[in-house]
């Protein structure tokens, strides 16, 4: 299978490189870490290589000898590799999707009753009025711009 080799370098970024991996058009990224200097790259950044590659349908793995890196990488289910050719050989982890946590979901009907209640707004007329005011303040700004821009039109 065809892998796109990702050479980095020291003064790489994260940003600078998911937007290398998105030039790579094949099913398989490697990163390659430089045997000198540190790409200014956190564990965390890994979740961000990850999700890049899941975007364009590619695998992802590493070949660092950073033991944090490999620590991050092996957290989130990511191959790393020694050498680019053991990489080429040894096959792949593919975690299939990231572990995050379910979403909250909000019990938005108790919030909505603990709200104070304002009569006046509940009512019909107060609602009616509070529409009307609202129209009205429309209808005052547009003649206001129309007055403005179009002299004529009012005279």
């Amino acid at each position: 299978m065809k892998t796109a080799l990702i050479p980095l370098e020291p003064h790489d970024t994260p940003v600078s490189i998911r937007d290398r991996m998105a030039w790579a058009k094949s099913k398989r990224i490697l990163l390659v870490w430089p045997r000198r200097g540190r790409p200014q790259v956190r564990p965390f950044d890994l979740t961000l290589f990850w999700r890049q590659a899941r975007l364009q349908g590619a695998d992802l793995a590493l070949v660092t000898k950073d033991p944090a890196m490999r620590q991050a990488a092996r957290a989130l289910g990511i191959s790393t590799f020694p050498k680019p050719q053991t990489a080429q050989d040894d096959p792949w982890q593919t975690p299939s999707r990231l572990s995050l946590p379910a979403p909250r979901r909000l019990p938005l009907r108790q919030m909505r009753q603990q709200l104070p209640v304002l009569p006046h707004l509940q009512a019909l007329p107060g609602r009616l009025i509070v529409f009307s005011l609202g129209v009205l303040a429309l209808f005052s700004v547009v003649w206001a711009l129309a007055s403005l821009f179009f002299p004529n039109l009012f005279s």
